[in-house]
């Protein structure tokens, strides 16, 4: 059987438009619609023109002073309940909310107790308790429960990361991507400045090693300012030596050289990323996902037109609120869950380049945050509570360095609104 359905007309429509068979609400608005153009001096045929009516309604509506629709019953009130009912409904709901401060007390409750106070009354329906109660203003509206954050209350350093720096960067390979008739994958670099920058941009590289990621963040904070923080994960490209303790590797004396404090996030956890993985799925959907490559000249085209919008959305005059360089440290910060690795061990620990630091055993199964001291080679590990820092282990940490410790700083450019947003978008 195919239902009828009233249809809601728009005052664009291009047919005469019947007011009986139009939405009541729509037919209330071009009522006093007509009356206005009326006060405005058009005449009639000129406003049946403008709002697609016919001009016998117009005429109609002329003579009348008030909107007048064929309900039957008078505006206001309601078609089948009673005033009577409608405090009945109020007087169940204040006494169960006010005076017996009952846990539940929806709409449902409330029929329940109808049907119970006055069996013999035909019961009221769910819209009309609703309509009373919201009609009345005696909702009440509570926050949307929501699943603990689990890492907050294992006391993830929210707090402590934001402290170290306003501009703050996600470094990211995303999954390797392949294209019709070519058997190697195709590497992409992602970098994600932190809201309220807002600023992702992608780059095809040749392979994951180190000597990409510094040849590419090196290309952009020669068109934009480095980060204060760069927030990266434990892959080999990045944290160094994947065996040997104590090794400070070349990327970590890169970003020290540029005046950027790293902060690895804790092993095999992307959500702590959450950033730039939440941006690559924007990539996957709306770049990769979206159109079909024939060549990896074609994705280069693409990308610089991606990363092109993504600068036109961003927040570029946040980049400019790095901190006082002359304030570095040479510092290196770990996130860390400590835990019992072993039925032998009976204190937690955590891994830091590698080597184990253990830690008391009340600080089982919780997040901590380690800082290295690069200079001193003195290791500090912290927990957040109450958004401050709490020193739970301290320890001197002897380091190697891969090949010769790299001591010279950078010279990075002096920039400023107008300069990055004139060089930023062409990313070769």
């Amino acid at each position: 059987m195919v239902k009828n359905h009233t249809k809601v007309y728009s005052v664009r429509d291009n047919l005469n438009i019947n007011p009986n068979t139009m939405h009541k609400e729509t037919a209330k608005k071009l009522f006093f619609r007509t009356q206005y153009l009326l006060r405005q001096g058009k005449t009639k045929s000129e406003i049946a023109g403008i709002l697609h009516l016919a001009r016998k309604t117009i005429i109609e509506w002329a003579k009348k002073e008030s909107y007048q629709d064929n309900r039957g019953w008078p505006e206001g009130k309601y078609r089948v309940h009673t005033n009577e009912e409608e405090e009945k409904v109020l007087e169940i709901r204040d006494r169960i909310v006010d005076k017996e401060m009952r846990y539940f007390w929806g709409k449902d409750i409330i029929l329940k107790e109808y049907q119970k106070l006055y069996p013999n009354d035909p019961s009221p329906s769910l819209w009309f308790i609703e309509e009373v109660i919201r009609n009345h203003e005696r909702q009440i509206f509570e926050p949307k429960k929501r699943r603990k954050d689990i890492s907050r209350y294992l006391h993830y350093p929210y707090n402590l990361i934001g402290a170290l720096g306003k501009v703050q960067e996600s470094v990211d390979f995303i999954g390797r991507k392949y294209i019709d008739g070519v058997t190697e994958p195709l590497h992409f670099l992602a970098r994600y400045y932190l809201k309220p920058a807002g600023l992702y941009l992608v780059s095809r590289t040749n392979n994951e090693k180190r000597e990409e990621i510094e040849q590419v963040l090196s290309q952009d904070w020669q068109k934009i300012p480095s980060p204060d923080v760069a927030i990266l994960d434990n892959a080999n490209s990045m944290y160094g030596p994947a065996k040997a303790k104590h090794f400070i590797g070349l990327f970590i004396q890169k970003l020290l050289q540029y005046r950027v404090t790293p902060i690895f996030n804790p092993p095999r956890s992307p959500w702590a990323n959450g950033g730039v993985e939440g941006s690559n799925s924007i990539f996957g959907r709306k770049f990769w996902n979206s159109q079909r490559f024939e060549n990896a000249e074609q994705i280069d085209q693409e990308l610089n037109q991606f990363n092109r919008e993504n600068v036109e959305r961003a927040n570029l005059d946040y980049l400019s609120q790095k901190s006082q360089q002359d304030k570095f440290r040479e510092e290196v910060y770990f996130v860390r869950f400590a835990k019992v690795d072993s039925s032998w061990e009976k204190y937690p620990s955590i891994e830091v380049l590698n080597d184990k630091v253990y830690l008391p055993e009340t600080y089982t199964n919780q997040y901590t945050f380690a800082k290295l001291d690069v200079g001193k080679e003195y290791l500090t590990v912290f927990v957040e509570r109450e958004a401050k820092p709490q020193t739970i282990s301290k320890q001197k940490f002897p380091l190697r360095f891969t090949k010769s410790k790299l001591t010279k700083l950078i010279s990075i450019p002096s920039f400023s609104y107008r300069s990055i947003s004139q060089s930023v978008p062409i990313f070769d």
